[in-house]
């Protein structure tokens, strides 16, 4: 019921019609516009510009976490992405520690191995008095031994498997 008025393109003509009549304005079967925009009033679809705010939100350099092991290229239609960390923890960037500075530094182990050894050592009869009343007891001489004959031992914390992909390009 609403009188509407459009342009289209640099078109000196204005267009009106009657909003009652018809849901658009223009119908097409093809795109009205696949390139950047000449003005403000230039008509632009959501299709047209995805790729270019997607980009700005992932510029190069950026991290994508997914379960899926689909590039995403694949599913954001740009970049040069490549998987990284695999079989790593991630760990936030402090300056001036040598373990976590320069970014991309990598570090650690999953497992570590423990020296075999054996330590000893002889006591005499001793008085002792445990618990400061007077009474004492006699620890007899002998050789108290401590054994320790480790292998490797993982120290793996709770953790949860996703893809890590870098965008390079």
């Amino acid at each position: 019921m609403a009188l509407q008025t459009i342009r289209i393109g640099s078109a000196v003509d204005v267009f009106q019609y009657d909003d009652a009549d018809f849901d658009s304005a223009i119908e097409v079967t093809a795109p009205i516009k696949s390139t950047a925009p000449i003005d403000g009033n230039d008509v632009l679809r959501l299709e047209d510009i995805a790729t270019t705010v997607l980009a700005a939100a992932f510029p190069i350099g950026s991290v994508y976490l997914a379960i899926v092991a689909t590039n995403p290229n694949a599913l954001l239609g740009f970049g040069t992405w490549v998987r990284i960390a695999e079989g790593q923890f991630l760990v936030g960037f402090k300056t001036a520690d040598g373990d976590f500075d320069p970014v991309e530094n990598t570090g650690g182990a999953k497992t570590h191995d423990h020296p075999s050894a054996t330590s000893g050592a002889s006591s005499a009869n001793t008085m002792v008095d445990n618990n400061a009343d007077g009474t004492t007891i006699s620890v007899a001489t002998g050789m108290a031994t401590h054994d320790t004959d480790l292998a490797a031992i993982s120290h793996l914390p709770p953790f949860y498997v996703i893809y890590i992909w870098k965008r390079t390009a």
